[in-house]
């Protein structure tokens, strides 16, 4: 098995056990403890590999191996340490876990993907987004089976960095009303590849919320009782063209009335009202 990449170090505890130590003994035990856990097994038990590990000289190791060898097991050439092996174990069983929740999983997709259509509407994953979001904070089950639904959608399955098993982020998005199949695991899906370096579920809560409201936002409708200047602005912005066609109006009515102060004036003075037999009529 290949450990997780960070190790439960319980400083009250070391410093309690490793008090009688020195400096040197102190680092070579160190050593030796962080080798076991990156092994996720026994080291081996030789001296000259013990010192390797240790990063001491031979000798060194010789006059510290009596110090040391009291805080492990050794059984058959190998260096056994208990508390070590103790937390291995919770590490094991959580992957076995998520490796079964995953399988479930995966084989419920398979088996709705057989489902007649009828049924698929019926019956749709916002059931389990429920489950999830009920029962979560209570039962450790629904932590597994939510970490491993995000990690199948992100391909993340084997990926063993330590920030994958706080999987609350998501689940409090859940309770806030993000839907699981709606909001969660598309946005996972689309920018988990985009996800660079350390591993981390909080990467996701901004895009999952954004697309949470999106949803949200699509399905309001609009509203007709809204009032004009509301939908249109102010309507006074919109009164260019009206405001035009009242100046020609008004210069129309001013020529208008110019003309018929000129016939008045005309008639008044006896002038001939016609041209070459015609009869002359001023018209506006």
């Amino acid at each position: 098995m290949s450990a997780l990449p960070y190790m439960p170090l319980y400083v009250a505890d070391y410093l309690a056990d490793t008090a009688h130590l020195s400096a040197m003994e102190n680092g070579a035990y160190l050593m030796l403890i962080m080798n076991y856990w990156q092994r996720g097994c026994h080291i081996p038990g030789k001296p000259e590999q013990l010192a390797r590990i240790a990063r001491v000289t031979i000798e060194q190791w010789n006059e510290m191996e009596p110090m040391l060898i009291e805080f492990f097991d050794v059984q058959g050439g190998r260096w056994y340490h208990q508390r070590i092996e103790h937390e291995l174990a919770k590490v094991r069983e959580k992957s076995v876990k998520a490796s079964n929740a995953g399988k479930v999983s995966a084989k419920r997709k398979a088996s709705e993907r057989s489902t007649p259509v009828e049924q698929t509407f019926n019956h749709t994953d916002t059931d389990t987004d429920t489950e999830i979001s009920n029962h979560h904070t209570r039962d450790p089950d629904g932590w597994n089976q939510l970490e491993a639904k995000c990690r199948e959608a992100a391909g993340w399955q084997n990926e063993p960095h330590p920030n994958l098993f706080v999987i609350g982020p998501i689940a409090a998005l859940i309770e806030a009303g993000c839907i699981l199949e709606l909001d969660v695991l598309p946005t996972i899906r689309a920018r988990s590849s985009a996800c660079r370096g350390v591993k981390n579920w909080k990467y996701f809560i901004s895009a999952i919320q954004q697309a949470r409201d999106d949803r949200l936002g699509a399905l309001t409708p609009a509203n007709p009782s809204k009032p004009l200047e509301a939908r249109y602005g102010n309507p006074a912005k919109h009164n260019t063209i009206a405001n035009g066609f009242a100046v020609v109006d008004a210069a129309i009515a001013a020529e208008r009335n110019r003309i018929e102060a000129l016939e008045r004036e005309l008639a008044g003075a006896g002038v001939g009202a016609s041209v070459g037999g015609e009869s002359l009529k001023l018209v506006s």
